[in-house]
């Protein structure tokens, strides 16, 4: 298990194995906006399906408990289950990275990267948010995702969407929308 906190400001959290993105993208130009690339061409999808890039997207700006843990490890964040979204295919072959989405969308290699310890291999994965909220329910105290992943020997299909709402600084129970 690892467990870290990531600063986002460009609303959103990516994890990805460096080796396995050069491959797909060997010419990646610092600055480019490979996130524009992804969201306006096929190659999203593609990109998903073949487990190069596992995102978090659409939330607020701020500092995140990120916990990336195998399925049969405990919940490592303390608090309630907001939101889940389904399985997003996952290679690694060196190390996991995990980041602001803002690298992707002015790309710059190593920057704002943690390097996370993770066997090689193909793994389903699942994005899960969780709020932690004082005893009287009036003032939030933690929030955080966990990646909980799933050693696969094949990769799984895409089940989850970008498009899910994956808030959790909301003061609304994100699970009645």
């Amino acid at each position: 298990m690892w467990r870290g906190v990531i600063d986002v400001d460009g609303n959103g959290i990516v994890f990805f194995d460096p080796a396995v993105l050069r491959r797909f993208r060997p010419t990646l130009a610092r600055g480019h906006d490979l996130f524009e690339e992804l969201t306006t061409t096929d190659l999203g999808d593609e990109v998903l399906a073949k487990g190069i890039i596992v995102p978090i997207l659409a939330i607020d700006d701020g500092g995140y408990d990120v916990v990336v843990r195998r399925d049969d490890e405990a919940q490592a964040i303390a608090g309630d289950l907001i939101v889940e979204n389904g399985v997003f295919p996952l290679v690694v072959e060196t190390e996991l990275v995990v980041a602001d989405l803002a690298v992707l969308r002015s790309w710059a290699e190593d920057l704002g990267w943690t390097r996370i310890a993770i066997p090689a291999g193909s793994y389903g994965t699942c994005i899960r948010g969780i709020r932690q909220m004082s005893s009287d329910k009036k003032e939030m105290i933690g929030a955080g995702y966990e990646l909980v992943v799933t050693r696969s020997s094949a990769l799984p299909s895409v089940t989850g969407q970008t498009g899910k709402r994956m808030r959790i600084f909301n003061w609304w129970d994100e699970r009645k929308r």
